[in-house]
């Protein structure tokens, strides 16, 4: 009568046993590539409340940060401790080069991508100004080019003043370094002596003085020597002065491409400019 029930008894343990499978490992580095939740479970870890990565516990990042590839953009405020993965992913020391690819701000590490925070290498982070869009960690002049920068020179997308040897330039083009020997005069490389506003009428090219008024070398009053069809411009009234030409120059008659027409020429009274020994300058600028 005895061996029912304990036939019965050890077919109700095998059912038990059964049912209770097999125990799931603790989350660990072995295997959680994410972070490890207060609970031993084995999160993504790229979640603001869940940020973490190669089993280490999970952290909460910080108010107004963010979780990126498992790092908290912004100290951690701490977590759990995760079913064998190991301590707490809190912050740390000081933000620096070791613990921050993005900007500092204070002792927190920022992604150093936003206008409000900028800044790679552990740099300071930065606000970007009017104009400007924080772009590789830098405070770069949105497409710079003429438009925006007409009075000086692009550098790695960054607007220069152009007036420095060493990002030389002018009307948004791209910045030059200046030789041995030469100086950056009005945005183009020249010599550093011999041609100046005191001895040149015309403009600059590599320290000798041009008439200023070739498509290939404009300018006046000793600058830089440019490339520009303004030095041909057509003007009206011939003789008469400067007339609806720029600053320093007189509406002159002369021939081109076959046909007579008032241009632009230099002011006979600009510095350096000199008449013939038969002619004189007038008093309208024109010699004569």
């Amino acid at each position: 009568m005895m061996r029912p029930f304990w036939w019965c008894l050890s077919l109700l343990v095998i059912i038990g046993l059964a049912a209770c499978g097999t125990p799931k490992p603790s989350c660990s580095p072995i295997n959680c590539p994410g972070c490890c939740d207060s609970s031993g479970v084995c999160s993504v870890g790229t979640a603001f409340e869940a940020c973490g990565t190669g089993g280490a516990a999970c952290s909460a990042c910080e108010l107004g940060g963010s979780c990126t590839l498992g790092q908290c953009m912004g100290f951690a405020t701490g977590g759990g401790t995760g079913g064998g993965g190991g301590g707490g992913g809190g912050g740390g020391g000081a933000c620096n080069t070791a613990n921050c690819a993005g900007c500092c701000n204070g002792d927190i590490c920022e992604s150093g991508t936003t206008q409000q925070r900028c800044g790679a290498a552990a740099s300071a982070c930065i606000q970007c100004g009017t104009g400007t869009t924080c772009t590789a960690g830098k405070c770069a002049v949105v497409g710079c080019d003429s438009s925006t920068c007409s009075s000086g020179c692009c550098l790695n997308g960054v607007c220069q003043s152009g007036n420095v040897s060493a990002a030389c330039g002018r009307s948004g083009a791209a910045c030059v370094s200046c030789g041995t020997g030469l100086t950056c005069q009005g945005g183009v490389c020249a010599s550093s002596s011999g041609c100046s506003a005191s001895t040149c009428s015309g403009c600059c090219q590599n320290g000798v003085c041009q008439s200023g008024t070739a498509d290939s070398m404009c300018g006046a009053n000793g600058e830089g020597c440019a490339t520009s069809s303004l030095c041909y411009s057509t003007c009206a009234p011939i003789g008469g002065g400067r007339g609806s030409c720029r600053d320093g120059y007189v509406c002159k008659a002369e021939l081109r491409d076959g046909g007579g027409e008032g241009i632009c020429k230099p002011n006979c009274h600009n510095p350096g400019a000199n008449c013939t020994d038969a002619e004189e300058c007038s008093p309208t600028g024109y010699c004569r």
